[in-house]
């Protein structure tokens, strides 16, 4: 069971992805300081991610994949509502369409 996560990671971890491309991108234009929370986030991301595959995570979404779909769903529009609650309403008067 650990040669396939050794695998992983050593794969995650050797190859230049997106995530260094991200980073590189980031760093020339905004410089090492502001991208530091950046590289931070990739790297406690790509831990947890790892952690929760160990507990057992893969398991649950392989029994029920639409829990875990429905959740994340769920924990992506959270933001989402609470900012629509916030912002004024929309002025009906500029979908007003002149014939």
């Amino acid at each position: 069971m650990l040669g396939p996560l050794a695998l992983f990671a050593a794969a995650m971890c050797l190859t230049p992805g997106p995530n260094v491309i991200m980073v590189t991108a980031s760093a020339a234009n905004f410089g090492f300081r502001r991208t530091i929370p950046q590289m931070l986030g990739i790297t406690f991301g790509f831990g947890l991610m790892i952690l929760a595959m160990g507990f057992g995570l893969a398991g649950m979404v392989h029994a029920e994949p639409r829990l875990l779909l429905r959740q994340c769903g769920q924990l992506m529009a959270f933001p989402e509502i609470l900012h629509g609650q916030e912002s004024n309403p929309v002025d009906p008067t500029i979908w007003h369409v002149s014939a």
